[in-house]
């Protein structure tokens, strides 16, 4: 759990670590449709988890809901955020990242700093963090190397 949080706000968000949707709903204030719900649910118990569906229904917002409520339910959480193009990664998913930022309770959000390509925690940027990356088509071994356990 997240160990510098204020005991009260650490011990209210344990009770989301194996429920993404409800986190979501919470915290970020979200109304999930049923898709939303069903693909948040799998990835609260699944580590792997797939997800096709078709334009406007909500799976950017479901994958930076996922990413913050991995970064407040595991310590020193490590989100990468990809994509099969930079426009997909900055102008689509990584904007939904900052717009939900915007939504989280002050006490949360204060614990995070946010830049162009990363959004890290501000008392451990080095291994608390969310980050845009893409791997060209010139270089996919850009994307090697990065491991961790709550990644």
């Amino acid at each position: 759990m997240i160990e510098e949080l204020p005991l009260q706000l650490a011990r209210e968000l344990v009770k989301y670590e194996r429920d993404c949707p409800a986190f979501c709903h919470d915290v970020l204030g979200a109304r999930l449709s049923s898709q939303q719900e069903e693909m948040l649910y799998a990835i609260s118990i699944d580590d792997r988890v797939a997800a096709s569906a078709g334009h406007g229904v909500g799976k950017s917002f479901g994958f930076a809901g996922a990413g913050w409520w991995f970064m407040f339910t595991r310590f020193n959480a490590q989100v990468l955020v990809t994509g099969p193009s930079s426009h997909q990664v900055y102008d689509v998913l990584w904007k939904e990242f900052v717009r939900t930022y915007k939504m989280l309770p002050p006490p949360l959000a204060e614990r995070f700093a946010v830049t162009k390509q990363r959004i890290y925690n501000v008392s451990n940027k080095e291994e608390w963090f969310l980050q845009a990356r893409t791997a060209r088509a010139d270089n996919p071994s850009s994307m090697q190397g990065r491991h961790g356990p709550h990644m």
